[in-house]
């Protein structure tokens, strides 16, 4: 099965993102550099509202707006809910919407179903561009997955996008 992971920052990031040396602040993450402070703003409360409370507040240096060396990773791969807001800034490109075929995606939703009906009971439906979105990807060596997998390779229609991780819209679907 070939999976197309979109991950999203992980746990131990989010440990570092409340982090401070102590010492002098960092110099603040790149940018486009022609973002308001608003714009800023709203990216970071994007994150603190998707699952990352202590991401912080943006910083001006030399009069440009960032976001503290210390979150680079996050904000090169923010939150899946808050990757507009992060194109805005110009901190990461902007996301192009996949197109997918009524046919895509009927094949997409019967794979989907066969995924759930042969171990994985929780797999989503995807999304209208037809990725699915779970709060952790499956292990390859997991049984579940291996069983489910082997069911439905049939129905495999292609590469399969699966955006994973505590940003994802399934962390936001199952109130997390």
């Amino acid at each position: 099965m070939r999976i197309r992971m979109l991950a999203v920052a992980g746990a131990a990031i989010v440990a570092l993102a409340g982090c401070d040396s102590g010492g002098p602040a960092a110099a603040p993450s790149a940018s486009a550099g022609g973002a308001s402070r608003e714009a800023y703003v709203a990216a970071a409360e994007c994150m603190r509202a998707n699952g990352f409370p202590d991401f912080p507040d943006p910083v001006e240096t030399n009069g440009h707006w960032g976001f503290p060396a210390s979150v680079n990773d996050l904000v090169k791969q923010p939150a899946g809910e808050c990757q507009d807001q992060f194109a805005r800034i110009g901190a990461i490109p902007a996301r192009t919407q996949r197109v997918v075929s009524a046919d895509e995606m009927t094949k997409l939703r019967k794979w989907g179903d066969c995924i759930r009906r042969n171990g994985l009971p929780n797999w989503p439906d995807p999304d209208s561009e037809g990725t699915f979105h779970v709060d952790s990807p499956p292990g390859a060596d997991d049984p579940a997955w291996r069983k489910a997998d082997d069911a439905c390779r049939s129905l495999e229609p292609g590469p399969i996008q699966v955006e994973a991780g505590p940003g994802s819209r399934a962390s936001k679907a199952a109130g997390g």
